[in-house]
């Protein structure tokens, strides 16, 4: 297993573990869920602040999102692209924010640039339905993230509305807004 192999290893074992516990979390568990000797840990990160910081980067990647939306059917509609930008967004970024109100963490250095980097995709997704938009795929993008955030924040800190279709029902909100029509 060459080195990057063994570091991607222990932070995939290491971000549930931090998300369940937090910074509480020890090494030895973290090597136990890796399936190494905890040794193998200390010579891949210098200490636990250094694997927390590294799990932080790895999980706030935008690439993992970059996969969902270039996964998207190119045949979707706008209503389906825009549940499953929308889905896709929740689930990212409750995941995130879960992590880092588990570990006490502060936004990251890159976080400005990580932001831009998601509305570029969401805005390449729309691309395709821009035709059916009242607005440019770039201010889509930017509507849909803040709806898709303000969902992640609630999902985070146990919404508890009885939405049964959360994710539908956000898209619907997002395509039609709440009036009957214009007037």
């Amino acid at each position: 297993m060459t080195a990057d192999e063994r570091r991607l290893m222990i932070l995939d074992a290491a971000v549930p573990l931090f998300m369940q516990q937090g910074a509480e979390v020890t090494t030895r568990q973290i090597a136990e869920a890796a399936g190494i000797a905890e040794g193998t840990i200390f010579r891949v990160f210098p200490d636990k602040a250094a694997l927390i910081e590294a799990a932080v980067e790895r999980f706030t990647d935008p690439a993992a999102f970059a996969e969902a939306v270039h996964a998207l059917d190119p045949q979707l509609g706008l209503d389906r692209r825009v549940t499953a930008l929308i889905d896709a967004i929740v689930h990212r970024l409750s995941g995130i924010m879960g992590l880092m109100h588990a570990l006490g963490a502060k936004p990251q250095r890159h976080e400005e640039e990580r932001r831009e980097a998601f509305f570029a995709l969401l805005e390449e997704a729309l691309a395709p339905v821009a035709a059916q938009l009242r607005v440019e795929p770039a201010l889509a993008a930017r509507r849909i993230w803040l709806v898709a955030f303000s969902a992640a924040i609630l999902a985070v800190h146990g919404d508890r509305s009885r939405d049964s279709k959360p994710v539908e029902n956000l898209a619907d909100f997002v395509l039609y807004g709440i009036a009957v029509g214009k007037g």
